[in-house]
């Protein structure tokens, strides 16, 4: 039973808005812990110590932390989507330009925090729950360059166009991964920079397996 109080204002601010506060304080400690100590050692007494937060708040948010980990998941995702559809909303319209200023968007949104990159590209693998997300969102930048592939290249055997784009945005992860790991010594700017120049050669060069199919 909802009582008077607990839909009162307290410090200004209502129950909704301080129950939005705490689960935003139970994402972020999620984050942090995820990242530092990996899915396997996340626990539910752990992201409530770093949220500062009693452990009742967390199941007034989350039915458990298999939950609170995918939240976690769609927020980076949300994020990433929202910076590289803002970068290619100022680009120009051609194909090849939204391509390019969608690379650079999606890895600048994941690197600018490496907590991050590392969830979406190594702590995922811990869960089936978000390795299928992963994988359905890898699946969706495939479509997307398959399809601006398809448009530069209408006659490029459209098995290879999608081998092709499956391979590319699997291997903008793995990039990124590479520089969290240490082994790019590169700058934010350049690595995002860079990848977006590679997935450009690779999806804007003539294909060298053309379709069968004769006109």
């Amino acid at each position: 039973m909802v009582t008077k109080q607990a839909t009162g204002l307290y410090g200004g601010r209502t129950a909704d808005e301080r129950r939005a506060e705490r689960r935003r304080r139970l994402l972020e400690a999620g984050l942090e812990v995820m990242a530092s100590s990996g899915w396997a050692a996340t626990t539910v007494r752990e992201i409530c110590k770093t949220a500062g937060l009693n452990t009742r708040y967390f199941y007034e948010c989350f039915d458990g932390l298999d939950e609170l980990l995918v939240a976690v998941f769609d927020w980076i995702i949300e994020d990433s989507i929202a910076t590289a559809g803002s970068a290619m909303a100022a680009a120009e319209k051609d194909s090849r330009s939204q391509v390019h200023a969608g690379v650079v968007g999606a890895v600048t949104a994941l690197t600018a925090d490496p907590r991050r990159a590392r969830v979406i590209a190594t702590e995922a693998m811990g869960s089936q729950r978000l390795t299928r997300r992963r994988m359905r969102l890898t699946h969706y930048m495939a479509l997307m360059l398959g399809a601006a592939r398809a448009e530069f290249d209408p006659d490029a055997d459209p098995n290879y166009t999608a081998v092709q784009a499956e391979a590319l945005a699997a291997g903008v992860a793995g990039t990124v991964l590479a520089w969290l790991d240490g082994r790019l010594r590169l700058e934010r700017e350049e690595l995002a920079e860079y990848t977006a120049q590679f997935v450009d050669q690779a999806m804007f060069t003539p294909s060298p397996v053309r379709n069968s199919v004769e006109h």
